[in-house]
């Protein structure tokens, strides 16, 4: 059996916490009791804990972990090869990548990279919609020569957008229970 959590920050917050009530405390000491029946249970099983604040999640359930997979945000070297890897094809240039390699890092106004699902779910939508602004039944007439004006003025566009304005600031990582 695999049992996964997701967001298991909200479900097994550190009981240390000021903030916390008797409820949520009764809370994460059921979960810790459960994954320990799990555990010495006769039916093999993993649970797969997911969170973007590892440092949040009681320090009981921490200790329970087979092993703890932190996630790191790409690099340069890592977001180019999926932009290249997305959008090469559709006519951007090695320069047009690298514009966006650079505005997807680190900023004054934002110390850390975008994610790989800032990447994928926001950013690559994001340029899909931004070249064809009219509309999506643009694009059977379109011939594939590329982003409408390059990269640089993509970029300044989904600025203006937001787009490139990430707000998750944690470190997702993955806790694997055996």
């Amino acid at each position: 059996m695999i049992l996964l959590v997701d967001e298991a920050d909200a479900l097994a917050q550190s009981r240390e916490a000021d903030q916390m009530h008797h409820e949520d405390r009764a809370g994460v000491n059921a979960f810790i009791r459960g994954i320990d029946r799990l555990a010495s249970g006769d039916l093999p099983a993993a649970v797969l804990m997911c969170t973007n604040r590892l440092n949040a999640l009681d320090p009981a359930v921490r200790r329970r972990a087979a092993d703890i997979l932190v996630f790191d945000r790409p690099d340069e070297v890592q977001r180019l090869e999926l932009l290249h890897r997305r959008l090469g094809d559709a006519g951007f240039s090695k320069a047009d990548l690298q514009a966006l390699v650079a505005a997807t890092g680190e900023q004054v106004k934002r110390p850390y990279g975008f994610t790989y699902s800032d990447l994928t779910q926001r950013l690559l939508p994001a340029i899909v919609l931004d070249a064809y602004p009219s509309g999506a039944h643009q694009a059977v007439s379109c011939d594939r020569t590329g982003p409408r004006d390059g990269a640089d003025s993509a970029v300044q566009r989904l600025h203006r957008k937001g787009v490139l304005n990430a707000s998750v600031v944690a470190l997702p990582a993955s806790f694997v229970f055996a």
